[in-house]
């Protein structure tokens, strides 16, 4: 767990860019997932001595415009940082409508490869969402309020890489077979997870993300990971 104590958002982001920044190495594939937090940190990104990157985009986009956040940007945003840097996108929203359109999409060839592709990352850098109508999954119309009541009747305490999950980081079903995105077991696959997520209002959704087993590193504030450290937690609304 790293655990940086922000006098500001903007100095959290930077001092977890620094962090992370450390983590690259020439030749790695790195997966990214998306969200208000992730996009802050890639905007503290500064280019390294690493190169040769390929930096795949590990869940689909959200439905509604919502600039600066979508993951085939950061994907984008980040591989401009690094020479001879490549790209892999997903080409798909991260929930459909159906479980039809969602068989089919994992049937397409570029869909298939890309998850693929992304299954295979050395390092992955995910957010952590809750479960609120301010969290990014709701606040972009990207999960329907009748879907939310369903989340919230099956457990759902948080989510990562727009998949879902309870207290105990168990995963909820509801939306599974909707989901365009690298499955659990291809995330705690990944030999590097970094989880980065701060915030009071996260911690609950933090603690089971951590309880999931697939976090290799949280990068956090030094009030939340104290929280987390004693054990407290609050519960979803």
């Amino acid at each position: 767990m790293a655990a940086i104590d922000p006098a500001d958002p903007d100095l959290f982001a930077a001092t977890a860019a620094s962090f992370i920044a450390g983590l690259l190495r020439s030749g790695l594939r790195v997966g990214l997932g998306w969200g208000e937090t992730l996009a802050a940190v890639v905007r503290f990104l500064v280019p390294g001595a690493v190169s040769d990157l390929m930096i795949v985009q590990m869940a689909g986009g959200l439905r509604d415009q919502a600039p600066g956040i979508q993951a085939h940007e950061l994907v984008g945003q980040v591989a401009a940082l690094y020479p001879g840097s490549r790209v892999g996108y997903l080409h798909a929203p991260a929930i459909v409508d159906s479980e039809i359109i969602q068989v089919a999409l994992l049937h397409d060839r570029s869909v298939e490869g890309a998850l693929t592709a992304a299954a295979h990352s050395d390092i992955a850098l995910v957010g952590i969402g809750e479960i609120a109508d301010t969290a990014t999954m709701f606040r972009y119309s990207h999960v329907s309020p009748d879907d939310r009541a369903r989340l919230l009747a099956a457990g759902a305490i948080g989510s990562m890489n727009a998949r879902f999950f309870d207290q105990a980081g168990q995963a909820v079903d509801t939306l599974e077979s909707r989901t365009i995105a690298v499955s659990w077991g291809q995330l705690d696959a990944i030999p590097t997870v970094v989880a980065i997520a701060a915030g009071a209002h996260k911690v609950a959704a933090i603690d089971g993300a951590l309880r999931s087993g697939t976090v290799d590193v949280l990068v956090t504030d030094e009030e939340t990971a104290v929280t987390l450290l004693h054990g407290v937690h609050s519960t979803p609304a």
